[in-house]
């Protein structure tokens, strides 16, 4: 019994703190289209992740829910500094402002989704420093796709589709 303990304190622990693994279920979406003026990578992984959901990226049309990405900002800014002034760290954040719309009228108001991480800059290692960068970013964007994936599996919930 002394053996399992550990493992059964931390089983209730993590099962105390509400602590569980959330995916979402978007199973009453057959077809979505993407549109609006926002592009480049987000919309690349929105479409990937649909794709891996069985979801088809369709056209504008009746009954086809479009989520609208109005605008999508990107910022690098310096948090940080070291003892030679310099920025040490940095502020990766995406920020996008999105709508849904099925069959020309807004379902859901526009609202704005953001995510950030901070990063260390190592001034002897550029290129590893620009590696972290793009990962970041790409786990930034896949982090936004959630959301609006969640927001999306809201309304659906809410409608009963």
């Amino acid at each position: 019994m002394g053996k399992f303990l550990p493992t059964i304190l931390l089983i209730v622990l993590i099962g105390g703190c509400g602590f569980q693994l959330r995916s979402a279920d978007i199973s009453g979406l057959e077809a979505i289209s993407l549109s609006g003026q926002a592009a480049g990578g987000l919309r690349r992984e929105l479409e990937a992740f649909l794709e891996a959901n069985d979801v088809k990226s369709v056209a504008p049309g009746p009954n086809i829910v479009d989520v609208r990405l109005l605008d999508v900002r990107s910022s690098r800014r310096p948090v940080a500094t070291s003892v030679r002034m310099d920025a040490a760290q940095y502020e990766l954040r995406l920020e996008v402002d999105v709508v849904l719309i099925l069959d020309g009228k807004p379902v859901v108001a526009d609202f704005s989704l953001a995510a950030q991480r901070i990063y260390s800059l190592d001034s002897l290692n550029l290129s590893g420093s620009y590696e972290e960068e793009q990962l970041l970013m790409s786990e930034i964007r896949e982090e936004i796709v959630n959301l609006i994936v969640f927001r999306l599996e809201a309304w659906l919930q809410a409608t009963n589709r």
